[in-house]
């Protein structure tokens, strides 16, 4: 499926951006569990920062702000990696999963909107050549739904591009924005999944440091580098 939607130049760099953003997830999620659990907790500055993470934990305001957090990170074109790590090492793995989903997909929606309003023409010209190709490709699938759905899931599991651009140019080729969602949520996660039980792992080990914390803080890792060699393996070199 993927090769109907992927041009050959973007998965020609496929192994770069699978290694930076496992490598992103690895080092997020174990500083930033250092600095919630571990001895990092007192140093100075991580001691402010720890301090000011558990004042904003217990805080009402704390999950409407997360999400728009989210959301301005994806207007802004940041990584979301960032965002979605911090929101499972801050919240826990359930409750901060579950931002990282609801603020992935909300940001989604709004960022397919922008698209949506800019028209084919102005995404064009802010996208790449690769994405282009895309934007050009996706609305083939537009009278099968469940194409649409796949197609959509398949660009979510791989660091194709910016995680907005990729929403505006859905938006822009006229995607259905149910089909639009659906794949998103199949798509991302499995990503949230596996970061949650890697930083929930970290947090057992360091926590509760023992063989078995270890083994599964072991399995985690493995899980993510093996997830990310199985995608590159697949997608990372360029289609004949």
């Amino acid at each position: 499926l993927i090769e109907r939607f992927v041009p050959p130049e973007l998965t020609r760099s496929m192994a770069r951006r699978v290694a930076g953003y496992t490598a992103s997830v690895l080092l997020l999620g174990a500083l930033g569990a250092l600095a919630r659990w571990g001895p990092l907790h007192d140093r100075a500055p991580l001691h402010f920062l720890s301090q000011a993470m558990s004042t904003f934990e217990g805080a009402a305001f704390a999950a409407p702000t997360a999400l728009a957090l989210y959301l301005l990170a994806t207007l802004l074109a940041a990584p979301i990696v960032v965002f979605a790590v911090a929101a499972i090492v801050l919240f826990g793995p359930l409750s901060g999963g579950v931002y990282a989903f609801v603020g992935a997909l909300l940001s989604a929606a709004v960022t397919y909107g922008i698209g949506r309003a800019l028209g084919r023409d102005a995404v064009r010209r802010l996208a790449g050549m690769g994405l282009n190709d895309i934007s050009r490709r996706l609305p083939a699938t537009r009278q099968i739904p469940a194409a649409t759905v796949r197609a959509i899931a398949a660009l979510r599991l791989l660091p194709v591009a910016s995680y907005s651009l990729v929403n505006a140019v859905a938006g822009a080729s006229r995607i259905d924005l149910r089909d639009f969602l659906l794949g998103t949520a199949l798509g991302i996660i499995p990503g949230i999944v596996l970061m949650a039980f890697y930083v929930d792992r970290l947090r057992a080990a360091i926590s509760d440091p023992g063989w078995g914390a270890f083994a599964l803080l072991g399995m985690a890792t493995a899980l993510l580098l093996g997830t990310a060699l199985r995608i590159w393996r697949r997608f990372g070199q360029p289609l004949e």
